[in-house]
């Protein structure tokens, strides 16, 4: 087990890693900005961000930059590219922290499918 998320309603989520815990709030911040961005600081020391575009576009980029570093790609049918399953285009730059990267990205991912349904609801 890499990491263990703790999900509560009237309360802050938990993250697992090992023995450490910590809020998805503390780690996952929000700034008050007209996003849903959520702001971080790897296991390296540096500083990301987790652009929540879409439910099919959330990417990880380094905080002061454009270049995406994880992208998600949504499932394709095939009808106008070739069809492929769900999967995470990660860059050789930030492999060293995998186990991070994928934790931070289940979480935003929800945050993302629970803000599609409230729009649509």
């Amino acid at each position: 087990v890499v990491a263990v998320i703790d999900w509560h309603f009237f309360q802050s989520d938990k993250i697992h890693f090992g023995e450490q815990v910590v809020s998805a709030n503390e780690m996952l911040k929000w700034r008050w900005s007209l996003t849903s961005d959520r702001y971080c600081v790897g296991p390296d020391g540096r500083a990301y961000k987790w652009k929540l575009r879409s439910a099919s576009q959330n990417c990880l980029q380094a905080e002061n930059s454009p270049v995406d570093l994880v992208k998600y790609h949504n499932r394709n049918f095939g009808i106008r590219k070739p069809s492929h399953p769900p999967y995470l285009e990660i860059s050789p730059s930030v492999t060293h922290m995998l186990d991070y990267i994928i934790t931070t990205f289940v979480y935003v991912e929800k945050l993302s499918q629970d803000e599609a349904v409230a729009v649509y609801s």
